[in-house]
């Protein structure tokens, strides 16, 4: 996702990420949606230019490094007590 390369993934791989089906990413419920998630994005070329487009930002708002720091740093000060 990050490259921007189109992901098709399960219920079960998308829970915690906080995709959107057909937003930034391809969600199947079973092996035919999967298969068919699959040949809908290489024979779509403005679902696959979107999903690219999508999928890239919602990496960059929400697991670089910096973010992943910052929300790392900001769950230790809430559960201390430190302020921020």
């Amino acid at each position: 996702m990050s490259y921007g390369l189109p992901v098709v993934t399960t219920e079960m791989g998308a829970e915690g990420f906080g995709l959107a089906n057909e937003v930034n990413a391809m969600i199947a419920a079973g092996p035919a949606d999967f298969a068919a998630a699959v040949a809908r994005l290489y024979s779509e070329k403005e679902l696959w230019q979107t999903l690219a487009a999508n999928s890239r930002l919602h990496i960059q708002e929400n697991f670089t490094p910096d973010v992943i720091g910052a929300t790392i740093n900001n769950s230790i000060k809430e559960t201390s007590g430190i302020e921020k």
